[in-house]
């Protein structure tokens, strides 16, 4: 998502990798890294997965957040959750698990990014746990006035990586890492996120 699209688009260039810009729903996607050779963007590093997939490079940081519409509060933290009738996130991933470690069980799972928005905004669910980028960017991309989402502070830092099968060749690994390497290195990486919403921009500055 984000700049972490065209970074994916620049370093596989001229590799033996087939680029696709497509959407996959994040259970799906990680039952099919466990048996094809697949590269994919912005997976959430954490412990449960450290040892299933071949961690490429990592492409920015991130919050866990949750938001909110009027007349529903701002939520800073999990205990105000717990007092909302309904929260939307998306299934089998970070955000399923924080809401399950913590007991809340007034949640709604969803299978992929993007329908959370529109049920957020017809106040169907009273909040939407996701991260604060993607959140952004989501809602925006729907035309929706920013001003209506209250975004509430962070509930949980996470790094987004690109990863790949362990059935991807190392060399094409390798020359992957080494690209976003000199990316990085020669200012063409920030150029990615100068070209893009604020949010971005700033989810690089904090990487930094």
């Amino acid at each position: 998502m984000g700049p972490a699209v065209e970074v994916a688009r620049q370093v596989t260039q001229g590799l033996p990798v087939v680029f696709e810009d497509k959407a996959t729903p994040l259970k799906r996607l990680l039952a099919i890294m466990k048996d094809e050779p697949v590269i994919t963007i912005a997976i959430v590093r954490n412990p449960q997965r450290e040892n299933l997939y071949v961690w490429v490079s990592d492409l920015y940081r991130d919050s866990i957040v949750m938001a909110t519409v009027p007349p529903t509060p701002i939520v800073n933290d999990l205990d105000q959750a717990r007092h909302l009738q309904r929260i939307v996130a998306m299934g089998g991933g970070t955000t399923e698990t924080l809401l399950r470690q913590n007991d809340l069980d007034n949640i709604e799972l969803i299978s992929e990014m993007g329908p959370e928005a529109n049920l957020l905004r017809a106040h169907r669910v009273d909040g939407w746990l996701s991260t604060r980028l993607a959140m952004l960017s989501t809602w925006s991309d729907r035309g929706f006035d920013p001003s209506e989402l209250q975004v509430g502070a962070s509930l949980m830092d996470v790094q987004f990586w690109m990863v790949a099968s362990k059935t991807v060749p190392r060399d094409i690994v390798d020359a992957i890492r080494s690209r976003i390497a000199a990316l990085k290195k020669d200012g063409r990486y920030s150029h990615f996120y100068d070209e893009l919403q604020p949010w971005w921009r700033d989810a690089l500055k904090a990487e930094r």
